[in-house]
């Protein structure tokens, strides 16, 4: 198996085929041949902001969780249960709301749902901040 993809690579080039992600150079787009393509550019930017919000939304499991154990330190398996539920629960509420969208118009109206749903979170997070002593 080893070699097949340069294999199947080179019998297309025979048979005049051109793989649409080298230029006329035989490497990468934008780069030299053999060298990768540049890192900035329109991707750098969608890319920088991926890796920050990655970074950010890492601490925010952890965090939840100590906020959740310190609100009850004698029930440890209680909490986990819950955080364990509640994080299954959004990521089942959370498919289906970006889904359709993305099935739908595309993935534009996925940041749409977004940013209409985002005023509610906040609603719902101000109204159980209230509820709390």
């Amino acid at each position: 198996m080893l070699g097949s993809r340069g294999a199947a690579q080179r019998a297309r080039q025979h048979r005049g085929h051109r793989d649409p992600t080298e230029d006329e150079g035989g490497g990468p787009p934008g780069g030299r041949p053999g060298q990768p393509a540049p890192a900035v550019g329109p991707a750098a930017v969608p890319g920088a902001l991926l890796l920050e919000w990655g970074l950010a939304y890492g601490g925010v499991s952890v965090s939840a969780q100590r906020a959740l154990s310190a609100a009850a330190p004698a029930a440890p398996e209680a909490v986990s249960a819950l955080f364990a539920g509640v994080f299954n629960a959004a990521i089942a509420l959370g498919a289906p709301a970006g889904g359709r969208p993305a099935d739908g118009p595309g993935p534009a109206a996925v940041l749409v749902t977004g940013a209409l749903l985002a005023p509610l979170a906040a609603a719902v997070d101000t109204a159980g901040a209230a509820t709390r002593p």
